[in-house]
């Protein structure tokens, strides 16, 4: 599941009138699983609208993919702004919102000695005990769990 980093809300100055903004667009930033930035563009300044093709904000530099050149997501939020810069139309940012951090460690659970040994205890009665189907699948738990111990 993709993480938002970060949100921008766009506008293009030619169609704005007094307080009003015009042409909305937002631009979202996710960090997906993979740790690669990817990035949704859409009409309005909720949470849907109409999707439109990156391609139509005609950037002179591509959005980065990587994450890893980023130790902030402020430093990111900064680099997007500024290749958004060098669009034409809805490229102009209103407002920006970091909503996670990028550096941000996925939770992992801890397993006890206990409950590995008790793993292990039904991997080896699989083995033991079972038909070869129920064989090849305990020698396969066998292999994992001495991996992690």
């Amino acid at each position: 599941m993709a993480k938002t980093l970060i949100i921008f809300r766009l506008y293009d100055p030619s169609y704005t009138r007094g307080d009003n903004y015009g042409n909305k667009e937002t631009l979202s930033v996710y960090l997906r699983d993979d740790n690669v930035l990817s990035y949704s563009l859409y009409g309005g300044w909720q949470d849907s609208g109409t999707p439109f093709c990156i391609g139509n904000l005609q950037l002179k530099e591509t959005l980065p993919s990587s994450p890893k050149e980023f130790k902030t997501t402020a430093a990111l939020r900064l680099r997007v702004a500024t290749i958004l810069r060098t669009g034409v139309g809805s490229h102009y940012v209103a407002k920006s919102e970091i909503l996670n951090d990028i550096k941000e460690k996925p939770k992992t659970k801890s397993v006890s000695l206990k409950a590995l040994r008790e793993l292990k205890a039904q991997a080896k009665e699989l083995i033991d005990l079972g038909d070869s189907h129920e064989k090849k699948e305990g020698w396969g738990m066998m292999r994992v769990l001495n991996a992690i111990a």
